[in-house]
């Protein structure tokens, strides 16, 4: 017992490690972001100026959307019709339409 000064037991190295979870960070970055998203949705909903503003964003987006649907129509149009022109003029040069005139 000279030499035993007061502790009985070995010290312990105390080592709590510290992990960097890139995917558990960006999660609750990303938890954080929609929580802001949904109150300002609510204030939104609650707020005449705001219901303005999406009324008219929905209404040009509306109209946005018929504009681009008619214009691909009008270019999906011009295409057959020039296919077809081509396919013509092709078929008349090989003379295929006019041997098959000279059947009939």
């Amino acid at each position: 017992m000279l030499f035993k000064a007061g502790r009985q037991e070995p010290r312990r190295f105390r080592y709590a490690p510290r992990v960097y979870d890139e995917r558990k960070e960006r999660l609750e970055k990303r938890k954080k972001e929609i929580e802001e998203e949904l109150k300002l949705e609510e204030k939104i909903k609650t707020d005449p100026r705001y219901q303005k503003l999406e009324e008219d964003r929905s209404s040009y987006l509306r109209f946005e959307r018929r504009r681009q649907t008619r214009q691909s129509n009008l270019r999906l149009i011009v295409i057959l019709v020039a296919l077809i022109f081509g396919t013509y003029l092709l078929l008349r040069r090989l003379d295929i339409l006019g041997s098959a005139e000279k059947l009939f």
